[in-house]
């Protein structure tokens, strides 16, 4: 599939859906033996090499309805396995699945695990940017992102990437507007995609 253009819109997902406010809330990756895998592995942005996820339980606290589109323990996406399809068709080599199995869901559904970054936070538009500083005792951090408000990115820097997690701060998981467009159409998706490029409109 060809790049974006780098002038692209593009979009972070963001699980505020008010359509889905009764929507369920997925729990922690698991392995064969019911053994608990850091959801965090997911969110890295890289590849993955650990012991391969089996299951993801809903969280007992909120049942809810079933949705296709999951940002579950850590914002570890889980998505249905139509939502990942879509996806790699426009992003084969952005992305991993891993096949889970959730009790009682009517969908088949994988860990979707972004495996590309991209460092193009825009700073300048940025709402809010604070870094660690070497008095924050985080001698590791210094430097680093320590918290973004109204992110923005500079396109020009994604390298026409559809879908990708923000180098320096990973937790942001971005997709292209093709992406977004073809995900709009899936039925109760479940997130929402929060303009992140200038001149862009929900």
């Amino acid at each position: 599939m060809p790049l974006t253009s780098h002038m692209d819109t593009y979009f972070e997902i963001k699980t505020d859906d008010i359509t889905c406010s009764d929507r369920w809330h997925l729990d922690m990756p698991r392995d064969a033996k019911g053994i608990e895998i850091d959801p965090r592995v997911f969110v890295h942005g890289e590849t993955y090499n650990g012991v391969r996820p089996a299951s993801v339980a809903i969280d007992a606290k909120y049942p809810g309805r079933e949705v296709q589109f999951n940002l579950a323990a850590f914002d570890m996406p889980v998505v249905s396995a139509s939502v990942a399809g879509i996806i790699a068709n426009i992003a084969p080599a952005s992305i991993e699945r891993f096949v889970i199995s959730i009790p009682l869901a009517q969908e088949e559904y994988v860990i979707l695990n972004v495996t590309q970054r991209a460092r193009c936070v825009d700073e300048q538009r940025t709402e809010y940017v604070a870094k660690w500083m070497s008095g924050d005792m985080r001698p590791d951090k210094v430097g680093h992102y320590k918290a973004l408000g109204g992110l923005q990115i500079d396109p020009c820097r994604t390298h026409g990437l559809h879908v990708f997690r923000v180098e320096g701060w990973v937790i942001a998981l971005v997709v292209s507007e093709r992406v977004k467009l073809a995900l709009e159409k899936v039925r109760d998706l479940g997130v929402t995609f929060v303009p992140v490029t200038k001149g862009d409109s929900e």
